[in-house]
């Protein structure tokens, strides 16, 4: 059955599927397309779909060469799709979300318009994927490196500089290594440029290879000769008119000029014959199916996002019957209670149903502890993503990014360690659902979602507590460890969620 254009029913049948698929599953469209238009580093997501739809339309003609129909097995893929999503939701992962709509597209294609035309169009298919808003964890990489490089270079030319983690020192100044001065936007850039010219240009796969590869390299490295300019400049003038220029000529020129080489160095290098089209068939199907079979096909299409939204975690609602919360105190321990509203070492909460903030004084030392309560975690209400510990202005995390498994009295904590200067802030993050204290914010949020998706009417809590230490003070763990020793740890939760008779936790509504 050959088409010169896509059957008009077909074309119908993908368009209400996916006008569907978009409606039901707008809150993570919504995030994405949020993304791609706000947010600078993702702000080439919003050429992907129109150059996957460009690459479709220039090449139509290839379509009557193939059988277009719907096809049954396509709706396995749009089963995972909706699974995947479904565990975007309750798990507030949002990019499983955005990789779960693309690819339930791609089972739209694949289900509605049938395995050749996927087969054919294979590249604009699989290229939405670079629409999705990732790489943010790049970030502080890219930050190293540029500065572990950039100080290469200086050492090369004879200027003197002392590297500091992201900071370097020069005669003129002291320069940051910024997030906008990592260069992710133009790695983001080059690498989608890069492997669309790898498609349109280049017919084997070892060039397209070596051209997606030169587009994730010289980003960098041009990256680290901007930041490098930038030094020269300030040497030989101001910081003013390095900043001026950081903005204006490398920030938009040099960038830019660099690639325009690629470009025009990788249509140089092309191959004369290229196929654009995407793919090849390699299975051909035939189609068996009568117009009753494919809105039968279709309907399910229709059906399988909507059912999985019937699983989604439940909307927010105000509880009604939680009682005020009070931070335990006593009058003959050795933990003091600090009357006042002015803490400094708070946690910052929102969206939540109800907090408090207390502080002690152990002797001479301060312990404040802040608590937050979700009643139930339900959509937009989640512990992990509304806690802030107190890191306080100019507090820098110690030496690593990563955090340590503290115990005390049973309860797990996550420790992390602030700095300013030869100051240290230690703060302990816990997590409480389901009658069981946790430490880790990703078990906290796999212990959530299994009650949101059984959709139990569980409240969680958080507890942040945080302490200074001095010199020759008591380290902070011995006075947390005090803290607990004259405050049970379940003292600070709220009796609402506390277990009850029956051996349930339940949340007042």
């Amino acid at each position: 059955m050959n088409q010169t254009i896509l059957p008009k029913h077909l074309l119908s049948f993908f368009v209400v599927a996916f006008a569907t698929l978009t409606y039901f599953w707008w809150d993570i469209v919504e995030h994405l397309l949020n993304l791609v238009i706000n947010v600078d580093a993702y702000s080439h997501g919003q050429l992907v779909p129109v150059i996957s739809v460009w690459l479709v339309w220039s090449n139509r003609s290839a379509i009557r060469d193939i059988d277009v129909f719907a096809w049954l097995p396509g709706l396995i893929l749009l089963m995972g799709a909706s699974v995947l999503w479904l565990l975007s939701e309750v798990g507030e992962i949002k990019i499983l979300g955005h990789v779960a709509y693309i690819t339930a597209i791609q089972s739209l294609i694949l289900t509605v318009l049938g395995p050749n035309f996927f087969q054919r169009f294979l590249f604009p298919c699989l290229f939405l994927y670079l629409a999705i808003p990732m790489g943010e964890g790049l970030v502080p990489i890219l930050q190293d490196v540029t500065a572990e490089l950039s100080v290469v270079l200086l050492a090369i030319s004879g200027i003197p500089y002392t590297l500091d983690g992201i900071l370097i020192t020069l005669p003129s100044g002291v320069y940051e290594v910024a997030a906008a001065c990592a260069g992710v936007r133009f790695l983001f850039s080059s690498f989608v440029t890069g492997v669309l010219l790898s498609h349109l240009l280049y017919q084997g796969w070892k060039k397209r290879l070596l051209m997606t590869l030169a587009s994730l390299v010289i980003p960098i490295f041009a990256n680290v000769i901007r930041v490098y300019g930038i030094f020269l400049i300030s040497e030989a003038t101001d910081q003013s008119f390095a900043r001026e220029v950081d903005h204006i000529v490398y920030g938009w020129g040099f960038l830019s000029a660099v690639l325009l080489m690629v470009i025009a160095t990788a249509y140089k290098f092309a191959d004369t014959e290229v196929d654009n089209y995407g793919g090849s068939i390699w299975f051909s199907f035939k189609s068996n199916h009568s117009i009753i079979s494919l809105g039968a096909i279709t309907v399910l299409a229709l059906l399988m996002p909507i059912f999985a939204t019937g699983f989604a975690p439940i909307t927010a609602y105000e509880p009604t019957k939680l009682k005020p919360f009070t931070a335990p105190k006593c009058e003959n321990c050795d933990v003091r209670s600090v009357p006042g509203p002015n803490l400094h070492d708070k946690a910052i909460f929102a969206e939540v149903d109800a907090e408090f903030h207390q502080n002690y004084r152990i002797l001479a030392d301060q312990i404040s502890v802040s608590g937050a309560l979700v009643c139930p975690q339900r959509k937009n209400m989640r512990l992990v993503q509304v806690g802030n510990v107190p890191q306080g202005r100019g507090w820098l995390q110690y030496d690593t990014k990563d955090t340590t498994l503290y115990e005390t009295h049973n309860v797990p904590f996550e420790e992390t360690v602030y700095t300013i200067g030869t100051r240290r802030k230690y703060v302990w993050v816990t997590y409480y659902v389901d009658g069981k204290w946790m430490a880790s914010p990703r078990e906290q949020t796999v212990a959530a979602a299994l009650e949101r998706l059984t959709k139990r009417v569980t409240a969680g809590a958080m507890l942040v507590i945080s302490s200074r230490s001095y010199d020759g003070k008591e380290k902070p763990s011995e006075m947390l460890n005090k803290l607990l020793s004259n405050f049970p740890i379940d003292s600070f939760l709220w009796e609402e969620i506390k277990p009850t008779d029956e051996g349930t936790i339940v949340c007042a509504e």
